[in-house]
Protein backbone atom coordinates (compact mmCIF):
# COMPACT_ATOMS: atom_id res chain seq x y z
CA UNK A 1 0.00 0.00 0.00
CA UNK A 2 2.90 2.27 0.95
CA UNK A 3 4.45 1.68 -2.63
CA UNK A 4 0.92 2.32 -4.41
CA UNK A 5 0.91 5.88 -2.24
CA UNK A 6 4.37 6.99 -3.68
CA UNK A 7 3.76 6.13 -7.23
CA UNK A 8 0.50 7.93 -6.58
CA UNK A 9 1.94 10.93 -5.20
CA UNK A 10 5.19 10.81 -7.29
CA UNK A 11 2.78 10.91 -10.83
CA UNK A 12 0.41 13.45 -9.27
CA UNK A 13 3.91 15.93 -8.56
CA UNK A 14 5.42 15.04 -11.92
CA UNK A 15 2.01 16.27 -14.09
CA UNK A 16 0.69 18.84 -12.06
CA UNK A 17 4.03 20.70 -10.39
CA UNK A 18 5.18 23.72 -12.66
CA UNK A 19 6.87 23.66 -15.43
CA UNK A 20 6.11 20.36 -16.22
CA UNK A 21 1.93 20.52 -15.89
CA UNK A 22 2.17 22.85 -18.73
CA UNK A 23 3.04 19.70 -20.79
CA UNK A 24 0.15 17.32 -18.97
CA UNK A 25 -2.47 18.23 -20.49
CA UNK A 26 -5.08 19.16 -23.33
CA UNK A 27 -4.02 18.55 -27.29
CA UNK A 28 -0.36 18.73 -26.83
CA UNK A 29 1.24 16.80 -24.15
CA UNK A 30 4.43 15.32 -22.85
CA UNK A 31 3.12 13.53 -19.62
CA UNK A 32 6.74 12.84 -18.11
CA UNK A 33 4.76 10.82 -15.28
CA UNK A 34 3.37 8.72 -18.25
CA UNK A 35 7.04 7.00 -17.67
CA UNK A 36 5.82 5.53 -14.67
CA UNK A 37 3.22 3.06 -16.49
CA UNK A 38 6.59 1.21 -17.00
CA UNK A 39 6.65 0.27 -12.91
CA UNK A 40 3.77 -1.89 -13.44
CA UNK A 41 6.16 -4.18 -15.19
CA UNK A 42 7.55 -4.63 -12.17
CA UNK A 43 5.12 -5.47 -10.08
CA UNK A 44 1.30 -5.50 -11.31
CA UNK A 45 -0.27 -3.99 -7.79
CA UNK A 46 1.46 -1.02 -9.08
CA UNK A 47 -1.44 -0.34 -11.49
CA UNK A 48 -3.34 1.38 -8.45
CA UNK A 49 -1.02 3.82 -7.52
CA UNK A 50 -0.58 4.87 -10.73
CA UNK A 51 -4.89 4.78 -11.60
CA UNK A 52 -5.02 6.58 -8.56
CA UNK A 53 -2.65 8.75 -9.47
CA UNK A 54 -4.14 9.47 -12.88
CA UNK A 55 -7.27 10.35 -11.46
CA UNK A 56 -6.13 12.73 -8.93
CA UNK A 57 -3.98 14.49 -11.54
CA UNK A 58 -6.75 14.56 -13.88
CA UNK A 59 -9.17 16.02 -11.50
CA UNK A 60 -7.23 18.67 -10.85
CA UNK A 61 -6.55 19.41 -14.50
CA UNK A 62 -7.06 22.52 -17.03
CA UNK A 63 -10.51 21.46 -18.15
CA UNK A 64 -12.33 22.53 -14.63
CA UNK A 65 -15.83 21.50 -13.71
CA UNK A 66 -17.79 18.23 -14.78
CA UNK A 67 -15.18 17.98 -17.63
CA UNK A 68 -12.62 17.46 -15.13
CA UNK A 69 -14.57 14.83 -13.20
CA UNK A 70 -15.46 12.71 -16.22
CA UNK A 71 -11.92 13.07 -17.53
CA UNK A 72 -10.67 11.94 -13.96
CA UNK A 73 -13.18 9.15 -14.41
CA UNK A 74 -13.01 8.36 -17.82
CA UNK A 75 -9.06 8.50 -18.22
CA UNK A 76 -8.62 6.44 -14.92
CA UNK A 77 -10.50 3.74 -16.61
CA UNK A 78 -8.66 4.04 -19.86
CA UNK A 79 -5.45 3.95 -18.01
CA UNK A 80 -6.49 0.62 -16.33
CA UNK A 81 -6.89 -1.02 -19.56
CA UNK A 82 -4.26 0.10 -21.01
CA UNK A 83 -1.95 -1.05 -18.20
CA UNK A 84 -3.72 -4.20 -18.29
CA UNK A 85 -2.85 -4.87 -21.82
CA UNK A 86 0.33 -3.37 -21.62
CA UNK A 87 1.58 -5.81 -18.36
CA UNK A 88 0.29 -8.81 -20.66
CA UNK A 89 1.91 -7.86 -24.08
CA UNK A 90 4.95 -9.55 -25.03
CA UNK A 91 6.99 -8.11 -26.16
CA UNK A 92 6.69 -5.84 -23.36
CA UNK A 93 7.70 -2.89 -26.19
CA UNK A 94 5.06 -3.64 -27.87
CA UNK A 95 2.84 -3.75 -24.87
CA UNK A 96 3.73 0.07 -24.82
CA UNK A 97 1.21 0.52 -27.94
CA UNK A 98 -1.85 -0.21 -25.53
CA UNK A 99 -1.40 3.20 -23.43
CA UNK A 100 -0.47 5.26 -26.56
CA UNK A 101 -3.37 4.25 -28.65
CA UNK A 102 -5.68 4.04 -26.00
CA UNK A 103 -4.80 7.87 -24.81
CA UNK A 104 -4.55 8.86 -27.84
CA UNK A 105 -8.37 8.03 -29.07
CA UNK A 106 -9.66 8.68 -25.53
CA UNK A 107 -8.53 12.32 -25.81
CA UNK A 108 -9.26 12.54 -29.42
CA UNK A 109 -12.92 11.65 -28.66
CA UNK A 110 -12.71 14.17 -24.94
CA UNK A 111 -11.46 17.23 -26.16
CA UNK A 112 -13.44 18.47 -28.83
CA UNK A 113 -16.27 18.28 -26.92
CA UNK A 114 -14.52 20.09 -23.78
CA UNK A 115 -13.07 22.95 -25.26
CA UNK A 116 -15.75 22.94 -27.62
CA UNK A 117 -14.87 22.67 -31.03
CA UNK A 118 -16.91 24.26 -34.05
CA UNK A 119 -18.42 21.40 -35.56
CA UNK A 120 -16.77 22.10 -39.01
CA UNK A 121 -13.34 21.66 -37.35
CA UNK A 122 -14.38 18.62 -35.06
CA UNK A 123 -12.81 15.78 -37.32
CA UNK A 124 -9.59 17.83 -37.84
CA UNK A 125 -9.12 18.48 -34.53
CA UNK A 126 -9.99 15.37 -33.12
CA UNK A 127 -7.25 13.58 -35.64
CA UNK A 128 -4.46 16.16 -34.89
CA UNK A 129 -5.11 16.06 -31.25
CA UNK A 130 -5.50 12.10 -31.34
CA UNK A 131 -1.78 12.14 -33.29
CA UNK A 132 -0.35 14.84 -30.88
CA UNK A 133 -1.38 12.65 -27.46
CA UNK A 134 -0.04 9.64 -28.98
CA UNK A 135 3.60 11.23 -29.87
CA UNK A 136 3.89 13.05 -26.75
CA UNK A 137 2.84 9.12 -24.94
CA UNK A 138 5.69 7.61 -27.31
CA UNK A 139 8.34 9.55 -26.48
CA UNK A 140 7.50 9.33 -22.93
CA UNK A 141 7.26 5.98 -22.55
CA UNK A 142 10.32 5.39 -24.76
CA UNK A 143 12.37 8.37 -24.22
CA UNK A 144 12.03 8.42 -20.57
CA UNK A 145 10.35 5.14 -19.45
CA UNK A 146 12.24 2.34 -21.46
CA UNK A 147 15.25 4.02 -20.00
CA UNK A 148 14.35 3.71 -16.56
CA UNK A 149 13.18 -0.04 -17.15
CA UNK A 150 16.83 -0.59 -18.29
CA UNK A 151 18.32 1.43 -15.12
CA UNK A 152 15.88 -0.25 -12.65
CA UNK A 153 17.40 -4.01 -14.24
CA UNK A 154 20.49 -3.18 -14.44
CA UNK A 155 20.62 -2.26 -10.39
CA UNK A 156 20.26 -6.02 -8.61
CA UNK A 157 18.97 -3.91 -5.60
CA UNK A 158 16.46 -1.63 -6.63
CA UNK A 159 15.51 -4.10 -9.01
CA UNK A 160 14.30 -6.41 -5.96
CA UNK A 161 13.30 -3.25 -4.41
CA UNK A 162 10.84 -2.70 -7.35
CA UNK A 163 9.68 -6.22 -7.09
CA UNK A 164 8.62 -6.40 -3.46
CA UNK A 165 11.72 -6.73 -1.85
CA UNK A 166 12.62 -5.10 1.38
CA UNK A 167 16.89 -4.68 0.41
Amino acid sequence: MTRNAMIATIYIVLTLVPPLNTLSYLAIQFRVSEALLVLAWFRKDYVIGLVIGTFIANFFGPLGGAFSVLDAVLGSLVSFLALHIMIRTKPRWVGLLAPIVLNALYLAILLPFALSVEPTAFIGFAFTSGISVALGEAAVLVLLGLPMVLLIESQPRLLQMMKGGTH
